[in-house]
């Protein structure tokens, strides 16, 4: 990275959001904005679009915020940077590293959850964004919302109860040491979430962002939707660079249970309202932990003991 934007950056002071997002979104055309924000500002960009070769990339940006966002809060509760590892799995030293600001924060996808349920108390978008998100259900899961509102209260703690035993179950069957880490392999479980997406735009994975979808996100994109294509540690860049377009907190992309600490939205009609039923938020939020086949066998179960409901009204 160049320099001038490492200075830029440095000269950034720390904001909430951490980057004004309406003016990003307000860049055309999407490979555009997508490679001025990921990337770097090339020569090519910098003569077409009058950019400053030296302007900071909000994602990196964003992450060196996050890192400042990290020191004030750990020195706000006085935790230190060995308890905060020992709560999240991020090597301490390397905690040391993003809070002075030598590194963007950006450890693994699989320990940006727990580092932000666990040691911040918030959610993963709060501590990579400055902000607040929010997740639109995919129609699966309003599905869900949908259905448990024509059941009983009775009807609805028994299939509550039921989804707690399979989550126990599947714990049990797969221990983490660490609370929230991701019980299976976090690659397979952003793709199960992209292809969550796909199902609902009815569109080809590459095009998720639509038809202008950048020739880099399609390559980030390809390595989670193609069984034997080959992947790589998840970039957390083009991850937030995939929630940012989506509108979906990044909780949605890397935490099992996206549910914890994101407030959730659902369509009825022309409505999108917020689910405020706890019983239901509980019942997905053990859904989209489970690994496809229990999720799939616990879905139908709960979307049949709504369908019943109805056809007995």
């Amino acid at each position: 990275m160049r320099s001038g934007i490492l200075n830029r950056i440095n000269a950034t002071p720390l904001t909430y959001p951490y980057f004004d997002e309406d003016a990003l979104r307000a860049i055309e055309p999407m490979e555009v904005r997508f490679k001025i924000s990921t990337l770097a500002v090339t020569d090519k960009i910098a003569e077409e679009y009058g950019f400053d070769l030296d302007r900071a990339p909000e994602m990196i940006l964003a992450q060196f915020q996050a890192g400042r966002h990290v020191a004030q809060k750990l020195k706000s509760m006085g935790m230190s940077n060995l308890r905060a590892s020992e709560l999240s799995g991020v090597d301490p030293s390397m905690i040391s590293n993003y809070i002075r600001g030598k590194r963007p924060f950006s450890p693994g996808a699989a320990t940006i959850t727990p580092f932000a349920y666990n040691v911040m108390a918030e959610s993963c978008h709060k501590l990579m964004f400055g902000t607040e998100g929010k997740i639109l259900l995919p129609s699966v899961y309003s599905e869900i919302v949908r259905a448990i509102k024509m059941i009983s209260a009775e009807d609805k703690e028994a299939l509550l109860r039921k989804a707690k035993f399979q989550m126990a179950l599947y714990e049990k069957q797969n221990q983490q040491e660490i609370e929230n880490a991701p019980h299976r392999e976090v690659s397979t479980l952003i793709g199960e979430r992209i292809h969550e997406l796909i199902y609902d735009k009815g569109t080809q994975g590459y095009y998720l962002l639509g038809p202008e979808t950048p020739y880099g996100m399609k390559c980030f994109i390809r390595q989670f939707i193609i069984e034997d294509f080959k992947r790589e540690s998840p970039r957390l860049t083009f991850l937030m660079y995939l929630s940012f377009e989506t509108g979906l907190a990044l909780d949605y992309f890397i935490a099992e249970d996206f549910t914890k600490k994101v407030p959730c939205y659902y369509r009825e009609g022309e409505k999108v309202l917020e689910v405020k039923d706890q019983t239901a938020l509980k019942i997905i939020g053990i859904c989209c932990s489970l690994p496809a086949e229990a999720r799939c066998k616990l879905i139908g179960e709960v979307i049949g003991a709504g369908l019943g409901s109805a056809f007995l009204q």
